[in-house]
């Protein structure tokens, strides 16, 4: 009766704050009835028409045939597989502005060598987990109706089966990161429920050194992860989240140090500086990129890394980074697919055989 959905969803917009993706401030800012209310809604799917035990027991056959060839054709190799899901990680040289500098030369050049392209994100602007949760798991969030959260109406329940589980059965030792509180999007329930060993939140992880105001360093999260591939007994799958790159995009977010300067025509004063700063989270992040790659070279293991930014960046309100660039509007925001695409890029240290171009 009272959910946001129905006559009371003025009171929401005006009065409360809605917080899914953690829950404990949910509640603390919203009250705890507010914050029961906000999580009653369950029809985050629909049954299909043809849905049957019958129907799912074909498909899992028709899979399970598909994966054994598959093994039998990469029996020989188990390299350490590596994810790393760039907290907003995108080419801001699409806008049509100019920079003193290019924020991701050292990315350009690892994707002319290794093979690279694009990923398309279900997300714009936020919903990190809902791009984890297709990259784990292979499944779209397209079946979701609008505002379903895999991670808590779904994954936060059960053990589910996943890509995690899958290398474990191979004899993996799994491994998940991400320098923030486990609460978050219930990642502390997920992450065990899709087959992880171990999990490292920021209280568990030996590497948490800051290079801005707010969030743990992708330097930080390189570390964790090299340590992890170096200490494993078996070969490893780690997947590791960063946030450094996280908004907000404020003047003083690395405390007067950024090195990027931005000029446009047409470009206000504030959304010059926010452009500025997010571009300088992308240079920090693309020399990590390049100093992860160049460890990986040195390892004696055979080792992928699968790198791909989660979403675009919500710059200024209302989109009005991009208006001011001529990137796009709200309506090309919902339309458009260069609001969906971020960089995609395999590094290894052998031959992957995999395709040059993604």
């Amino acid at each position: 009766l009272f959910f946001e959905h129905s006559f009371a969803q003025k009171y929401y917009d005006q009065y409360a704050a809605l917080m899914p993706w953690n829950q404990q401030n949910n509640y603390y800012y919203n009250g705890p009835v507010i914050g029961m209310i906000s999580n009653v809604k369950t029809d985050v799917l629909e049954e299909p028409d043809d849905y049957s035990q019958e129907v799912m027991a074909k498909v899992a056959k028709r899979i399970q045939s598909k994966e054994e060839k598959t093994q039998e054709s990469n029996a020989e190799v188990k390299p350490n597989v590596v994810f790393v899901m760039n907290e907003t990680f995108w080419d801001p040289t699409k806008l049509s502005v100019t920079f003193s500098e290019d924020p991701m030369k050292n990315t350009r050049e690892l994707q002319k060598k290794y093979p690279s392209g694009w990923s398309l994100s279900p997300s714009f602007g936020g919903e990190t987990a809902n791009v984890e949760f297709e990259a784990l798991t292979s499944y779209s969030l397209s079946f979701f109706n609008p505002g379903g959260l895999p991670y808590q109406h779904v994954l936060s329940k059960k053990e589910y089966p996943s890509f995690v589980s899958y290398l474990e059965k191979q004899g993996y030792a799994t491994t998940a990161m991400h320098p923030n509180s486990g609460m978050l999007y219930m990642r502390q329930n997920v992450y065990p429920n899709l087959g992880f060993d171990q999990v490292k939140f920021i209280d568990q992880m030996k590497h948490t050194q800051k290079d801005n105001k707010e969030f743990v360093s992708d330097e930080a999260v390189v570390d964790e992860v090299l340590d992890t591939l170096r200490q494993s007994k078996k070969p490893a799958f780690v997947h590791a989240v960063t946030i450094a790159n996280h908004l907000p995009y404020s003047a003083d977010k690395y405390n007067g140090q950024e090195t990027i300067k931005v000029t446009g025509k047409g470009l206000s004063p504030e959304m010059q500086k926010e452009i500025e700063i997010y571009a300088e989270g992308i240079k920090r992040s693309d020399a990590a990129l390049k100093r992860l790659n160049d460890e990986i070279q040195k390892l004696d293991e055979p080792t992928i890394v699968v790198f791909w930014g989660d979403h675009l960046p919500a710059l200024g309100q209302n989109l009005q980074a991009y208006k001011e660039t001529g990137f796009g509007n709200e309506k090309t925001q919902q339309t458009s697919q260069k609001f969906y695409e971020t960089p995609l890029l395999f590094l290894s240290n052998y031959d992957t055989k995999i395709d040059k171009n993604l």
